[in-house]
């Protein structure tokens, strides 16, 4: 085969993760292509919180201005089963990294964010 790479990494999935992971990867010197099924950013959010350890990741990429102001920060949260009853309840807490503990966001600006960021 004499084929020539033009991308050290592929990133298969251009949600949070995969975007975040390009973000990092690209950092590190890396040529990164990204690979999505879908057209652009969705507008149907999957996910609806995030930990210290994302906004940190967020801050590491540069990032954490533009995603912050969306952010609902420090918030506890409540899981309810099926039959109404409260499976689960967490409350702000202090965290590692002086950002908060735990935080409500759109998955879609996200996206956005990270992938205005990849580019």
């Amino acid at each position: 085969m004499n084929a020539t790479a033009t991308h050290d990494v592929a990133v298969i999935g251009a949600g949070p993760i995969g975007l975040a992971a390009a973000c990092l990867l690209a950092d590190q010197g890396l040529r990164v292509v990204v690979v999505e099924r879908n057209p652009g950013v969705s507008d149907l959010p999957r996910a609806i919180s995030v930990t210290d350890e994302t906004l940190r990741i967020m801050d590491e990429l540069g990032l954490l201005d533009r995603f912050a102001p969306d952010v609902l920060q420090d918030t506890g949260a409540r899981y309810w089963g099926r039959n109404g009853q409260l499976l689960a309840e967490t409350r702000p807490r202090p965290s590692r990294h002086g950002l908060p503990g735990k935080s409500q966001f759109d998955q879609p600006v996200m996206e956005e964010v990270l992938l205005q960021g990849a580019q």
